[in-house]
C-alpha cells in the first residue's frame, strides 16, 4: 500500500501504529470478555483477529425471541 506523503512521517515515528493499536483494543477486550477470559489485569496486544465463522441467523433469532418472552412475562408479573 501506498502511503500519502503527508502522512509518512506520522508512520515513521510510530503514531499511526500507536493510534490503531488503540482502536483495536475495544475489540481485544470483547473477544476476550466474549471467550471468558478478561481479568482486570489481561494484557492487550493492540491486535485482534476477526473471525471468519459464519453466524447461524436462526440461532440468533432464536435467542432474541427467547428473551423477547422472557421479558413479556416479566413484565406481566410486576
Amino acid at each position: 500500500m501506498k502511503i500519502p506523503q503527508r502522512i509518512q512521517p506520522l508512520v515513521e515515528d510510530g503514531l499511526v501504529d500507536q493510534v490503531l493499536r488503540q482502536l483495536m483494543s475495544g475489540k481485544e477486550i470483547w473477544s476476550l470478555y466474549e471467550r471468558g477470559e478478561l481479568q482486570p489485569d489481561s494484557p492487550l496486544t493492540g491486535t485482534f483477529r476477526r473471525s471468519e465463522k459464519r453466524v447461524d441467523l436462526n440461532e440468533v433469532m432464536q435467542v432474541i425471541d427467547a428473551a423477547r418472552e422472557e421479558d413479556a412475562l416479566r413484565r406481566r408479573m410486576r
